[in-house]
């Protein structure tokens, strides 16, 4: 499937650094910038690539562009940048399922922001038992440790690099049980939209 998209905001609140010279300080608040125009064009897909072989994928190619004032100067940032992620489940023997995924994001704007490009590849493992009821999994998110964002600013005489180092690399293991239908929750429209707005922030 394909998505195109354009989006046009007006006083989107965005986070800023402020610099005063005179007392050598800097400190980080919010504010509204005036125009941000994003066009984006989304594909995705899922090919059952063979009988054990489940391959999914989906890739942005998105153009944005920021013009406002801001603290006595003008804000002028502009990028086009791509960001895609992979995902390939194995089914395996004696029940046994693995999955190789990844994502990748170029690099963008976010406010005075330009964010480096970053990456990222996870891996798990998973099998059920007592049929079906009872789900084991093991997980690796992160592998490489390379999700952590950095990012600069060059604007109205500042000139600063930021880099981060975050617990981007984490493993989990997880055991999941359903007692039956009777504690299943319905599912609404709100709460489908909440998981994909969660999934979309990189979440689980």
């Amino acid at each position: 499937f394909t998505t195109f998209s354009y989006s046009h905001d007006k006083d989107a609140m965005q986070d800023i650094i402020i610099q005063i010279d005179s007392i050598n300080t800097s400190y980080q608040t919010k504010a509204n910038l005036s125009n941000i125009n994003t066009f984006d064009v989304s594909v995705g897909f899922g090919i059952p690539a063979t009988k054990w072989l489940m391959v999914e994928g989906s890739a942005d190619v998105f153009h944005i562009r920021i013009n406002s004032p801001l603290e006595g100067g003008i804000l002028k940032n502009e990028t086009f940048g791509v960001a895609a992620n992979l995902s390939n489940t194995f089914v395996l023997p004696k029940g046994f399922k693995a999955e190789v995924s990844g994502w990748y994001q170029s690099k963008l704007i976010y406010g005075m922001l330009y964010l480096n490009e970053r990456w990222s590849m996870n891996a798990s493992l998973s099998k059920s038992f007592l049929k079906n009821r009872l789900k084991a999994s093991f997980s690796i998110e992160d592998i490489f440790y390379t999700g952590s964002v950095d990012a600069r600013i060059d604007f109205n005489g500042m000139d600063v690099f930021i880099k981060t180092q975050q617990e981007t690399r984490v493993a989990w293991l997880r055991l999941r049980y359903n007692f039956g239908k009777q504690f299943e929750k319905k599912q609404t429209g709100y709460q489908d939209a909440a998981e994909d707005i969660k999934r979309r922030a990189g979440g689980k």
